[in-house]
This record gives structure tokens, sequence and C-alpha cells, in this order.
């Protein structure tokens, strides 16, 4: 074939594929041509026709499907509309040379979006982190791609917005996160006391808020001391006591959070798994139901401290007995035959229950408890 009639077959073709566009376009309004350019199913060739829609919203669902081919791609990279352009970028089968050339874009968010793509080079990355724009310094600053390095960087800027996601990184080292923990912005500080980096000696700056969230965030760190739960056990802000109660594993300070006048931190103090048996038996003499019950329910309780909380006058606490895997078959055979079916219930539901107690508790008078013996019967056995 002459090259004349390539050049005539190739014009021939564009020429219909023209038609073609202005029929959807004529034929269809933009809503279900979306529709079209979206679904996975739709074939290439109508994509390529989708390309070049009137409509950017179209052409970005193209940018976006899964079945879009490198061609196409590059030619939407060099769309006339930014959101066409940072669907590119974001897609994984944009190309690194694509990459290269939205890293240059005028739009500041076209170029945070090719932060994101998987495809992008430690190289590039690099070149990103030295922009001038926050939208793209954000982006760098919550990839974990980031160094420490890249990060201390970031922070020297001392931007707020970029600060928060510094502190966030799992990447940041903990010299970036002690600076940064000289700012008074909360926000920032609940962030440092989150990261998995920040070092005991920065923890300890950061109780010095008194803030009840930073407080709660600290007790749950790695690096939290017993120097730390001390520190926060003598607080006034009784959000921050009760976190200690929580998660201090320290059982000197569990001993000293058991005289807190608050119940509701007793109670946390009762439920510790790190709290001695001495507490436990002190606390054991507690006013309050809710401690009591707490004490019951603790594994670390004693056999005499078990013993007597098993005839408590309250059934909520005799309940806390019940299920308690340490409790004697004596304590159990006695609570099988409470009257209340709350502290029945809790005996039937005990792996530790003898078998002949459960096989009693199997025939109850109330549903929920034989049923609940039989289940456990037939858990045991298997």
């Amino acid at each position: 074939m002459c090259k004349t009639n390539q050049h005539e077959e190739l014009d021939a073709r564009k020429s219909k594929a023209q038609a073609f566009l202005e029929y959807l376009t004529q034929k269809y309004p933009w809503e279900t041509r979306k529709y079209i350019a979206k679904s996975e199913s739709t074939p290439v060739e109508v994509l390529e026709l989708l390309a070049k829609d009137e409509q950017s919203v179209v052409r970005r669902e193209v940018a976006k499907n899964k079945n879009v081919t490198s061609v196409l791609l590059f030619m939407l990279a060099h769309d006339l509309d930014s959101s066409v352009r940072a669907e590119v970028a974001l897609n994984e089968k944009a190309t690194l040379e694509m990459l290269k050339i939205l890293a240059r874009d005028v739009e500041d968010g076209v170029r945070a979006k090719v932060v994101s793509n998987p495809n992008i080079s430690m190289e590039l990355f690099e070149e990103l982190s030295k922009d001038t724009s926050q939208t793209v310094l954000a982006s760098v600053a919550e990839s974990k791609m980031a160094t420490a390095e890249i990060l201390s960087d970031i922070a020297k800027l001392n931007d707020e917005l970029l600060n928060e996601k510094v502190a966030e990184n799992p990447n940041t080292s903990p010299e970036t996160l002690d600076e940064l923990a000289r700012s008074e912005d909360l926000v920032l500080l609940v962030a440092i006391a989150g990261n998995k980096n920040t070092k005991t000696e920065t923890l300890s700056k950061l109780l010095n808020t008194d803030d009840e969230e930073i407080g709660y965030i600290v007790a749950r760190h790695d690096n939290c001391t017993a120097e730390l739960y001390a520190k926060m056990q003598k607080s006034i802000n009784e959000d921050v006591r009760y976190s200690v109660a929580g998660y201090c594993d320290n059982a000197e300070i569990l001993k000293m959070l058991a005289l807190d006048k608050c119940a509701a931190i007793r109670a946390k103090v009762a439920e510790n798994k790190n709290t001695s048996a001495e507490t436990l038996a002190n606390l054991s003499r507690d006013k309050t139901n809710q401690v009591r019950e707490a004490v019951a329910r603790n594994s670390n309780a004693s056999y005499g401290t078990l013993l007597k909380l098993a005839r408590d006058k309250i059934p909520v606490v005799r309940a806390g007995v019940a299920g308690n895997k340490n409790a004697s078959m004596k304590m159990l055979l006695r609570l099988a035959e409470d009257k209340y079916t709350s502290v029945r219930l809790e005996v039937a539901g005990n792996y530790s229950t003898p078998k002949f107690i459960l096989e009693k508790l199997s025939k109850d008078e109330m549903f929920i408890v034989s049923r609940e013996a039989r289940e456990t019967l037939k858990n045991i056995e298997n």
C-alpha cells in the first residue's frame, strides 16, 4: 500500500473516531459518559475517545480506569485540567517518565499526588522534598519513604501543619521529636506523644502540660518508665491518673493509686493484671461495689480474697468470683446454688467449673443458665 493510501486510511479512521465521539457527546449526557469512562468493562477503543471528551470529569475517570493504556495516560498527563493530571499522577500505571513530567507541574496539587505514587524513585522523591509548596511538603512528610534527614529538614521550616505531619511519621528521629516538643501546640504535642520513637525524656516534658489526652497516650507508650508513672500518679487530673491505673505495670505505684479518692481509678487498679495480691486484698474492703467486683474478677486475687468476696452481699461481686478462673471448687459449688441468675450464669460459663457442677447447672430452671452450662461442657469435651 502506498503512503498516500496509508494517510488516507489513517485520516478516515480519525474522522470516524471523531464522528463517534461527537455521537457520544450528543447522544449521552456527561453523567452517562462519566459512567462509561469509569466502567472496567469499557473497551480501550472507547476510552481513547472519552480521553478527548469536552468534560474534564469524564477525562478524569479515564485516567483512573484500570484498563487505561500508557499511551492514554501520557496524553492525559498533558491535559489542560489539573484534576485530570492529578489522577494520572496517582495511577499505578504511570511510568517514572510521566511522574518526572508531573513533578514539575505548575499546580502543587498535582506534584503532591506524584509523591504518593508507588512508582516514584527516591531521587524524584528527594527532589520533591525540596519543593516550596506546603501541599507538596505535607505529602512528603506523611510518606513512609521520607527519611529521618528529610523529616528533620521539613521540621526546621517551623510550619504548624508540616510539624504535625512530621510528628506523626514513624521515621522521624527521637532528636527531631524532642525539638518539636518545645512547642505549646497541644495538637502537635499529642502527635509527638503517640510516636513510637519518642524518648522517655521527651515524654517527661510532655507530661508537664498535665493534659489528659497526652497522659493517656504516654501511659500506653513503650518508653514509659516507672518514674513517669509516678509523675502521672501525682497529677491533679483524674483522667491522667485513670490512664496510669489502667496501663501501669509497677505494683508500688498501683498500690498508691489504690488509695485514690476517685472510685473509678480504684476500680481501674483492681482490674489491672499487674496489681499485687496484697493491694487487691485491701481493695476487697472498698465500699464501692464496682471496685470489689473488679477485684473479684482479677486473676491475681488470693484464695482468701476470693473466698471473702464469694460471700459478698452484692450479687455482681459474687458473680465476679463465679467467673474467676482461680475460684475453688468449694466456692463454685456454693455459687452454683446462688439465688441470683447472674451469679449462676457466671459459674456456668467458667471453664474451671468442675464437670459435675456444670451437669447440674445444665438442668437449671433458667434457660440462659442451662444453655450456657451445656455450651461450656461441649467446649470442654472438644
